[in-house]
C-alpha cells in the first residue's frame, strides 16, 4: 500500500464576520489570496470593550444577544469551545502564541476515512491525491463559520486580532489508495494574525500589553474600594489627586496633535509604568472611569466633554475635560489635566469650579487668578451628544456646606420601617462614621441614641429639628437617588 504525507494550507483573510468565502478554494504553500469586505466593530472599539469589562463596566457595544455558538454542531462546536478558551488566554496575557494546535480527539475526527466515508469516488489517481479528496478533507470541518462565530460572540477578547491579515489553517494527514489517515496527535492548526501594535511577531502577542490592562484594572478597583467609605466630594477630590500622582502629561504627543479615541490612554494612567504618559483624554477618561465604578450617595454623574481651550486670547488647541453633575442640579467643571503638576489650574483652580464669564452658548470662562482667564468651548460632537441643560455649567464653585448630601459617608445603616422608637444608646460608639437612614416621619429618637458615634442623619423634613437640636448633620431623604 502506497503512503504519502500531505499538508494542506488554507489561508483566509477576513474583515467582516459572516463574510462570504470562495467555495472550494485551496491555497498551496507560498501563494496568497485576499477577500475584502467592510463593516464590523473597529479594533479600537474591541479594545475599549475589553478594557470596560476588565474594569468592571459593561461596554456600550453589545455583541449579538443570541451567541453564534448555538448555530454550531459537531466538529465546529468542538473547535469553537477549544478556541474560546485559548483566545481568552491570549487576551489576558496568559499565553502569547496565537498558533493554536488542536488535537484530533478534540475535534472528534475519525482515525481514518475511506472514499465512501468522504462521499467521493476515489482518494488517489495514479498515486496522487485527487482534488476531490483534498476538498473532502477540508470540508470535514468549516473553520470559517467558527471564526465568524468567535468574532460575533467574543469581539472584545479578540482586540489583538488583525482581521485584515486574517487567519490560516493547516490540516495534516496521510493518504493511501483506500483511506485518509489522521495522526494520533494534532491534525488541525489555526493561526490568528496579531495586529501590529500588539505583536512581537505575526503569531505572537507582546505579553506586556495585556499585562498592563490587568495591572490597570486591578489598580482602578483598589482605588475605588479604598475610597468606598468616603463622602461623594471626598471621592472626587481623592480621584483627582490619585490620577495626578500616577501620571504626567505627554507634551510631545500633544504637540503632534494626537487624535482622540486611543483606548490605551486610560490604561497608561493606571499601569504603574512611569514611562507611559498621557494627554487630556487619559486624564479625563481616568476620572470618569473611577467615578463610574463608584457608588455615590447622591445623584452624581460625570461626563466627558471635548472642544477647544483658550488661555486669555491664545488658543491652546483641542481639549477634553469633565463636567460633574451633582445632586443639587448644578454642573461643575473638572479639568484634571490642568490641575496636574505646574499646569495653569494646579492644584485645584479648575476643579469643581463655577464659571466667571459665559460669552456664548457653547463657551465658559474661568478665572484662575492673576488676571488670567481659561475658556472652554464645546465642539459640535459634544453639543449633539448632550442637552443644553446637561451642558450648562454653574456660575459658582461647589460648596459642600450648601449641599450636605455630598458629605455623606460611604456606609449607610437603614432603620427598619416598622421602627417607631430608637432607644437610648441604641447606636452608641459605632466605631466608624456612618449614615443613619430613617424613612418614617413619626419616629421618636432618644437624645443619646447616637452618643459617641459619628453619624449623619438622613430622613424626612420632620426629623430635621431634632437633628439640629442634637448637633447632628442632617440630609433630606429627597436629596438621595431613588
Amino acid at each position: 500500500m502506497k503512503k504519502t504525507v500531505c499538508w494542506m494550507l488554507l489561508a483566509v483573510l477576513l474583515v467582516l464576520p459572516f463574510a462570504a468565502l470562495a467555495e472550494g478554494t485551496v491555497w498551496q504553500e507560498g501563494t496568497t489570496e485576499t477577500f475584502t469586505a467592510s463593516g464590523g466593530i473597529s479594533a479600537e472599539q474591541a479594545l475599549q470593550g475589553y478594557i470596560d469589562r476588565a474594569f468592571g463596566l459593561s461596554s456600550g457595544i453589545v455583541p449579538r444577544a443570541e451567541p453564534r455558538e448555538s448555530l454550531l454542531k459537531g466538529k465546529e462546536e468542538n473547535l469553537y469551545r477549544y478556541l474560546v478558551t485559548e483566545i481568552q488566554k491570549v487576551a489576558s496575557g496568559e499565553r502569547t502564541s496565537t498558533e493554536f494546535i488542536i488535537p484530533c480527539t478534540q475535534l472528534s475526527y475519525q482515525s481514518s476515512y475511506t472514499a465512501k466515508d468522504l462521499g467521493i469516488t476515489a482518494i488517489t489517481n495514479n498515486g496522487s491525491i485527487t482534488e476531490e479528496a483534498r476538498n473532502a478533507v477540508r470540508n470535514l470541518i468549516d473553520v470559517s463559520i467558527v471564526h465568524d462565530a468567535l468574532l460575533a460572540d467574543f469581539p472584545y477578547d479578540l482586540y489583538w486580532y488583525d482581521k485584515t491579515n486574517g487567519y490560516r489553517t493547516n490540516v495534516s494527514y496521510s493518504y493511501y489508495d483506500d483511506a485518509i489517515i489522521f495522526p494520533e496527535g494534532s491534525c488541525l492548526t489555526v493561526r490568528f494574525s496579531v495586529a501590529q501594535e500588539y505583536a512581537s511577531s505575526t503569531y505572537t502577542i507582546n505579553d506586556s500589553l495585556p499585562a498592563a490592562i490587568q495591572t490597570a484594572a486591578q489598580n482602578v478597583k483598589t482605588i475605588v474600594q479604598d475610597n468606598k467609605g468616603n463622602s461623594d466630594i471626598e471621592k472626587l477630590i481623592t480621584y483627582k489627586k490619585e490620577i495626578c500622582n500616577r501620571v504626567e502629561y505627554n507634551d510631545p504627543a500633544a504637540a503632534g496633535g494626537i487624535a482622540y479615541g486611543n483606548p490605551w490612554q486610560l490604561i497608561w494612567v493606571f499601569d504603574d509604568d512611569p514611562a507611559t504618559t498621557v494627554v487630556c483624554e487619559g486624564y479625563s477618561k481616568a476620572f470618569k472611569y473611577l467615578c463610574d465604578l463608584s457608588e455615590f450617595q447622591t445623584k452624581l454623574t460625570v461626563s466627558l466633554m471635548s472642544g477647544g481651550m483658550w488661555v486669555d486670547d491664545k488658543e491652546a488647541g483641542p481639549h477634553m475635560w469633565n463636567l460633574v453633575a451633582m445632586g443639587n442640579g448644578k454642573n461643575y467643571l473638572v479639568d484634571v489635566t490642568n490641575c496636574d503638576g505646574n499646569s495653569i489650574g494646579a492644584p485645584d483652580l479648575l476643579f469643581m469650579k463655577g464659571y466667571t464669564v459665559h460669552p456664548d452658548s457653547r463657551t465658559y470662562g474661568y478665572d484662575v487668578g492673576h488676571g488670567t482667564m481659561v475658556y472652554y468651548s464645546y465642539d459640535s460632537d459634544t453639543l449633539n451628544l448632550y442637552s443644553a441643560e446637561e451642558l450648562a455649567a454653574h456660575g459658582e464653585a461647589f460648596d459642600p456646606a450648601s449641599y450636605p448630601a455630598a458629605n455623606l459617608y460611604g456606609y449607610t445603616l437603614t432603620i427598619p420601617e416598622d421602627t417607631v422608637y430608637i432607644d437610648s444608646q441604641a447606636f452608641a460608639d459605632l466605631g466608624e462614621p456612618v449614615n443613619i437612614l430613617i424613612r418614617r416621619s413619626d419616629v421618636t429618637i432618644a437624645d443619646d441614641a447616637f452618643s459617641g458615634s459619628e453619624v449623619i442623619l438622613i430622613g424626612p423634613a420632620e426629623l430635621k429639628t431634632w437633628a439640629d437640636q442634637q448637633g447632628i448633620p442632617f440630609v433630606l431623604i429627597s436629596d438621595l437617588p431613588e
